[in-house]
């Protein structure tokens, strides 16, 4: 039996765990470490282990992960490893998608970075190529200004900017708005767009209370979605910023007086102002069968990001800057004259 025990940049204890013939990474004291512990005291004993048992073994090999095992940097869905990104499928076999510069992208059996999966995670298909991201505008009701296109043109190529960003593992990701009447679709624009690179169980949430719950959904999913914003407090947009860009939020440790946990997270975020009145449903539909091909579209674009990493645009760039650069540089694998994201962006 191969176990790798691991630990964190902030020594929380990890494991590397074979299950039916693939590799899992799960935090020591989670549900799914506990449960193969189980099945392996169970497998080699024939009995079941005792409570303090349990607990007197969680301990040391908690002890082991942070004092022997080797460090290395959890990842949510997105990864990278040296000049490549990857891509967890989060299906049943572990499989990711390796994103190169040189060699494009392909189906890999294990990703060589430390996958985490959280319960609300769900699975991506497996991206197909010859896809254009162009599909995504016929799943996307876009507003038009007296009559024109250029509004609409320019919100897509946002909103597909802002899908591209979120290949990113260095960020920053600005925040994507989507605002509109009652019934003009934006929460479904919002699941779909969420959905093509970060599906989930839960595909938005209410806005949280505190900078805790918001904290708690960004470090349990990649994209963090937020719908029904019908005002937006100082504390959340401060704390959005910060997420945005990876500056800590602090926040005291449960149960105690005095202890303090600092998050640094970074994220894509997206959210809604108003819920629609109506659900698509033959939409919905629709969109899972394309989504294969435009997850390969995107991963096209992320490929040209990492093949021309050394160029830098021509012109001088607003806020985010990081983030257009890596947008301007995937333009060539979606399709775009590059001019066309900078027109939009600026």
């Amino acid at each position: 039996m191969q176990i790798e025990l691991w630990h964190s940049p902030d020594r929380d204890p990890y494991a590397t765990v074979p299950v039916n013939g693939h590799f899992e990474n799960w935090p020591v004291r989670s549900k799914g470490f506990r449960l193969w512990l189980a099945e392996q005291y169970f497998r080699h004993t024939a009995r079941g282990a005792s409570s303090q048992a349990t607990e007197d073994a969680m301990r040391t090999i908690e002890a082991m992960a942070i004092t022997n095992g080797a460090e290395h940097t959890p990842c949510l869905r997105i990864g990278a490893h040296g000049d490549d990104i990857y891509l967890d499928l989060c299906d049943a076999p572990w499989r990711a998608v390796r994103i190169s510069g040189i060699e494009g992208w392909s189906v890999v059996d294990r990703a060589p970075c430390k996958f985490l999966r959280t319960p609300a995670m769900a699975p991506l298909p497996e991206p197909e190529a010859g896809g254009s991201i162009d599909e995504l505008r016929s799943f996307m009701q876009l507003a038009k200004d007296d009559g024109h296109d250029d509004r609409a043109d320019d919100a897509f190529t946002l909103a597909v900017a802002w899908l591209v960003g979120a290949f990113n593992p260095a960020g920053p990701y600005p925040v994507l708005a989507i605002y509109g009447g009652s019934g003009s679709g934006k929460t479904s624009l919002a699941r779909h767009l969420r959905s093509t690179i970060d599906p989930s169980l839960a595909p938005d949430r209410a806005p949280p209370r505190d900078e805790g719950g918001l904290c708690l959904a960004a470090k349990n999913s990649w994209v963090l979605a937020l719908d029904n914003l019908s005002s937006i407090p100082g504390w959340l947009s401060d704390a959005m910023c910060r997420i945005s860009t990876g500056g800590g939020i602090s926040n005291r440790v449960l149960y105690t007086n005095d202890e303090e946990v600092i998050y640094f997270l970074k994220r894509p975020q997206v959210f809604t102002a108003i819920p629609e009145a109506a659900q698509r449903g033959d939409l919905v539909s629709e969109a899972d069968k394309a989504r294969p091909l435009l997850l390969g579209a995107l991963l096209d674009g992320v490929a040209s990001a990492l093949r021309h990493r050394a160029e830098i645009p021509p012109v001088q760039l607003p806020r985010m800057a990081d983030f257009a650069t890596w947008v301007w540089r995937a333009c060539p694998g979606l399709g775009w004259e590059p001019k066309t994201f900078l027109d939009a962006y600026v």
